[in-house]
């Protein structure tokens, strides 16, 4: 799948158009996103209708010459419906590989903080849904400093936390791209020039369950001040249907050839009219013209991609500042001047953000050990070697390390376990992350044997100068020839030391002493040494402990396996139970006694069909089961349907004070009012709330699909029963195995849960 999105700033506009269309045709595009087309709306119409042939879209009208958005999709390849569309967004609904269907969003947001800030609410209520979502096009903001060259300093403003606090709450990924990382520019020349990177391409998670992975490539700026993303989702599932054998098009730049004109016109001059029929003449022609189109014009991919390389090579000089033509001049553009007391602040900025990107929401426990090594490891590590870490900034950044481990959803929480035995290696009863206080001495360990031994660097020459270490005492002073000389030892130290001095083999040979460690057989100190000496220093003092490694070598899930280390550390919570299911964030409810459950569920079909079921229980027994099929737009619509048609058979059977649960939550926060209810809905919701006082409900209740088997069994069956049509009802009292009751606190196997 192919997705195109472009703020074109002018559909109209012929060469931006011709632009479009071209990477359109040669990279087989399904769908395209454009952002301020400048269409009204009788504009929009009459260019979509102009494409219906083989496009569908839906579009937004612009205010005088600003905005306008427009969504359009290949007929052969893929089947859409937009759902909701705004001045500021359309969202639509497609459906690929065989009834998977997806949410994809066109954004064009406002230059307007107030304006942008409501966009990224609304967008916030439309992800409670279970689709997976993709949003697509001109953001107006940015998220760090990277992504801004020229004007005015990036500052991290209440506009830049509102987005960044959107992507993080609807648990979007940045989609990778490919090509020069700016995608705005304000098209001037010198200290004037301004780059962003304003357009950009957001996933959600269950993108990743279904396979699927995008990746954006950063086209050229051709008659607009924004880049074109063409958008590739890797899928073995996916299969372009646009690949087929292409028929004879007739391509209209064929006419902008000279040379097209004359093979046409021999053509008609030289053949005799009377021996053909026009058909024959027309095919024949169309044999020459293939021929000549092979020959004359060429592989038009191949030349596009190779115009397209050069081109991004060009524009990666252009975005690398004023090349100078001497070796020896300094780029000022290229180049920046650090002062030590900026070193400090910088590390731990840069630690701080991505862990305030992550917020450990969509990372396990043993994600974050093994993030924490990559970006400890990497970032603070550096510097330490280069130009040297003050301990405070060293604590601090253990601090922040700390609590992201620990932590969940960017809220702090109890260390469970001291930090040094976390930050100890696998064998020695830790995870392996670095303890970075450690680090910064064994650094400075490394260096000290290079300086004693006057190694003839420059460091070496300079504290030696300074604290006049030359002048010190030697060990050759204490030798007569190649042996001790006794009378001088005996006389500078004592008895424990002179009999040490005697142990020690002298060199019988005349080499220049030097500094060795002891701890290695070659006598040279190493960072790795230094540190693994510490540690090993720290252990000991901690008292045996077992073999930790063997721990580490069972072939299980990395999860698992921290699991079981915590619960060997005694670290796992008060309160902790054993749970079947996914962590989800689902309230459990309280069942009481004598209370009637009615249990929802649908089932959506492609071609707009929908099959629902519902289950009525009380007191553990099934009293009243039914299902049906009926028609609805989307799987949203679907479920709330569903609940409409379930409280129906339930007031006709005169039931009442009902608890009403569902499986999808979207349906259940618009019943109880927490989030908005698109327009097509309104009316739907309103006639459901009314019919619940009739019924009496109780309360809306959201539950995890798993417990709600019965009722989407019956849902199944329905959508599969072509020739159900009318409600299924049936009286009844059994037994009943819904999950709903399977256990008073609803606790089984394997999930650990709070």
């Amino acid at each position: 799948m192919k997705i195109v999105s472009w703020n074109i700033m002018g559909l109209g506009k012929k060469e931006a158009s011709n632009y479009l269309w071209t990477v359109v045709n040669l990279q087989k595009v399904d769908i395209i996103l454009i952002q301020e087309t400048h269409f009204e709306k009788e504009d929009a119409d009459l260019f979509l209708q102009r494409i219906s042939r083989n496009w569908e879209g839906t579009s937004t009208e612009s205010f005088g010459k600003a905005g306008g958005i427009m969504v359009m999709w290949r007929k052969e390849t893929i089947r859409g419906n937009m759902i909701y569309k705004d001045n500021q967004f359309i969202t639509c609904i497609f459906e690929i590989d065989k009834g998977n269907v997806f949410l994809l969003t066109c954004v064009y947001a406002s230059n307007c903080i107030r304006r942008r800030n409501k966009l990224w609410n609304m967008l916030s209520e439309a992800n409670d849904t279970n689709m997976p979502w993709l949003l697509a096009g001109d953001m107006n903001c940015i998220l760090k400093k990277e992504e801004k060259r020229g004007g005015r300093p990036f500052v991290m403003n209440q506009a830049v936390a509102d987005f960044s606090n959107f992507i993080n709450n609807a648990g979007l990924l940045d989609a990778r791209f490919n090509g020069p990382i700016y995608t705005w520019t304000n098209k001037r020349k010198g200290e004037k020039k301004i780059c962003a990177r304003l357009d950009r391409v957001l996933f959600g998670t269950k993108w990743l369950e279904w396979g699927y992975d995008f990746k954006v490539e950063h086209m050229g700026m051709m008659n607009s001040d924004h880049r074109l993303l063409l958008i590739k989702s890797s899928c073995e599932n996916f299969k372009n249907k646009s690949k087929k054998n292409r028929s004879f098009i007739c391509e209209q730049f064929w006419f902008e050839y000279p040379e097209f004109k004359e093979v046409v016109g021999k053509y008609w001059l030289e053949k005799d009219g009377n021996s053909k029929s026009m058909m024959e003449n027309i095919s024949n022609l169309r044999t020459i013209l293939s021929k000549w189109n092979r020959d004359s014009v060429g592989n038009l991919e191949k030349r596009w991609e190779e115009s397209s390389k050069k081109l991004k090579e060009l524009e990666v000089l252009e975005e690398s500042g004023e090349m100078t033509e001497e070796g020896q001049m300094v780029n000022v553009e290229k180049s920046e001047l650090l002062f030590p007391p900026k070193v400090d602040k910088g590390i731990k900025q840069k630690i701080c953000s991505l862990f305030g990107i992550k917020e450990g929401r969509l990372i396990s426990q043993a994600g974050k050990s093994v993030l924490l090594n990559s970006v400890v490891c990497s970032i603070p590590v550096y510097s330490m070697m280069a130009v040297g870490i003050k301990e405070k900034t060293v604590k601090e950044i253990t601090k922040v390390s700390r609590e992201f481990f620990w932590g969940s959803e960017g809220k702090k929480k109890a260390n469970l376990i001291k930090w040094k035995t976390v930050s100890a290696s696998k064998g020695l009863g830790g995870l392996g992350i670095r303890d970075l206080s450690l680090m910064r001495k064994a650094i400075l360990a490394g260096r000290i044997l290079p300086i004693l031994n006057k190694e003839g660097n420059v460091w070496s020459s300079l504290y030696n100068a300074k604290y006049e270490m030359s002048k010190k005492k030697h060990v050759v002073e204490l030798m007569d020839g190649n042996e001790w000389n006794m009378a001088v030892i005996e006389a500078c130290f004592d008895k424990n030391l002179i009999d040490a001095i005697r142990r020690t083999e002298v060199d019988r040979e005349e080499t220049k002493d030097t500094w060795v460690w002891n701890e290695s057989i070659e006598g040279n100190l190493s960072v790795k040494r230094a540190y693994l000496f510490l540690k090993q220093k720290e252990k000991e003092a901690e008292g045996p402990d077992f073999n930790w490694r063997k721990l580490w070598n069972v072939k299980v899930a990395e999860k698992i396996t921290l699991f079981i280390w915590k619960l060997s550390r005694e670290a796992l919570r008060e309160g902790f139970s054993i749970k079947r299911g996914s962590n989800s964030n689902e309230k459990e409810m309280t069942i009481k006694e004598g209370d009637s459950y009615l249990c929802a569920d649908a089932s959506w079909k492609e071609g707009l069909k929908m099959g629902y079921g519902f289950i009525l229980v009380k007191d553990k027994m099934g009293i009243m089961q039914g299902s049906g099929m009926q028609v609805a737009e989307n799987p949203l619509h679907a479920e709330l349907k569903a609940i409409w048609y379930d409280l129906d058979n339930v007031r006709k059977k005169s039931f009442q004070c009902i608890h009403v649960c569902s499986d999808c939550e979207m349906a259940v926060k618009m019943l109880k009012g927490e989030v908005r209810t698109p327009r097509q809905l309104k009316p739907l919701v309103k006639k459901m709330r009314k019919l619940a006082l009739s019924v009496k409900v109780i309360d809306w209740n959201f539950i995890r699909k798993n417990r709600n088997e019965e009722a989407n069994i019956l849902a199944r069956e329905a959508i599969c029963n072509e020739d159900m049509g009318e409600d299924v009802v049936e009286l009844c009292n059994f037994k009943s195995n819904i999950s709903l009751f399977r256990h008073s606190n609803f606790n089984s196997d394997f999930v650990c849960t709070k």
